[in-house]
């Protein structure tokens, strides 16, 4: 808009009747430049090409002026040939502001050059000369915002991944302990309850009367304390078995933290899906690295998850994230989830197709315990 504003004022001075046909054209030109720049700022070369073009209008719009050391709108035109450098210096890489620039001092000193005028030309490389350290400083500060900015955006994705890492362990110590809680309290006090009921149930059935009344009674509350401590087995074991829960919670802390945009598919039967401890913590460690991965290597930051149950039978799982590197190189992270389906009796497969990378990994399913 201001450089709108300037070229009409600079049109103003100079009158109306200044303003030709072959003026218009150029105008005409000009004006279509400046609406087109903006669609042209992921395109570098064809910005820089239009800047240029620019320059060149505004030369030959006001070569008389330029020419003339003592013409009322030289201070127009130079301040345009100066916004054009201003907008280039803002909105392009280091060298095509160089090439801009340079292009943009030789159109203000070519009509002096030609009119054999000396002091237009040092007026014109004296401002250049001033220019050049404000350039350097604007491109200074430019690269220690961008090396800050840098800098912070990975110290917060380490501290982000510090953190999920923590209360990934977190949580895992916490169901390796139930695990452990829930088969010893599974192993030794249910089998000796077992025992002792069985035992009690010999001995009430060699007495009569009375006596063999109180032991049933004995035997009635060894057999309340067995179900309760399978219940309370049960309860732990699924506390720990089913890792779907921890899996939803690692998506929502993404999502939260705009990290990651997720979308998470289930299939029928998926959450009641009988999974050990160990089949639990492979599918959480192999999603959690996947969408690692998506972060680090993806184009963008999306991923797709899809959880099924093929015939009942064997747990299914794909993580998908567009990805433009062709090449897949197999670090610690995926050799050890391959290692860890691989005792699970399972597989994981890695592959890219339609510049998307894909991670399937299936197992059968275990019988629950008794």
């Amino acid at each position: 808009m201001l450089l709108s504003i300037i070229l009409l004022a600079a049109l103003w001075q100079q009158g109306l009747e200044s303003v030709t046909a072959n003026r218009m054209v150029m105008i005409a030109c000009f004006y279509a430049l400046f609406f087109i720049a903006p669609l042209l700022s992921n395109a570098p070369r064809f910005l820089t090409v239009g800047c240029i073009f620019q320059s060149v209008l505004i030369m030959l719009l006001f070569w008389q002026d330029l020419a003339d050391p003592i013409s009322t709108s030289i201070s127009f035109s130079i301040l345009l040939f100066l916004l054009v450098f201003a907008y280039a210096l803002a909105h392009l890489p280091s060298h095509h502001v160089i090439f801009v620039g340079s292009c943009a001092l030789l159109a203000a000193i070519m009509p002096p050059l030609f009119a054999g005028d000396v002091w237009p030309i040092v007026a014109t490389l004296l401002l250049a000369v001033i220019v050049l350290p404000a350039t350097m400083t604007y491109y200074s500060a430019k690269h220690a915002l961008q090396f800050s900015t840098i800098r912070y955006d990975t110290l917060l994705s380490e501290y982000k991944s510090l953190k999920r890492g923590h209360t990934v362990s977190e949580t895992l110590a916490r169901q390796q302990e139930r695990t452990r809680i829930a088969e010893q309290m599974h192993d030794s006090v249910g089998h000796q309850l077992t025992a002792l009921i069985f035992q009690l149930e010999v001995f009430r059935m060699r007495l009569e009367g009375q006596d063999q009344a109180t032991v049933g009674s004995l035997k009635k509350m060894a057999q309340e304390s067995l179900n309760e401590t399978r219940r309370a087995v049960q309860h732990l074991d699924k506390e720990e078995a089913h890792g779907i829960e921890a899996i939803q919670h690692l998506i929502r802390q993404l999502e939260a933290e705009n990290v990651l945009k997720v979308a998470f598919s289930v299939g029928e039967g998926v959450l009641s899906a009988p999974l050990s401890p160990e089949q639990s913590v492979g599918v959480y460690r192999a999603i959690q690295e996947a969408m690692t991965n998506a972060l680090k290597h993806g184009k963008q930051s999306s991923v797709s998850i899809q959880l099924q149950l093929l015939g009942g039978s064997s747990f299914f799982f794909r993580v998908e994230n567009e990805a433009s590197s062709k090449d897949i190189h197999k670090g610690f992270g995926l050799s050890a989830m391959e290692e860890r389906f691989r005792l699970l009796g399972g597989y994981i497969h890695t592959r890219h197709e339609h510049k998307h990378f894909i991670l399937e990994g299936s197992f059968p399913l275990t019988k629950e315990r008794d």
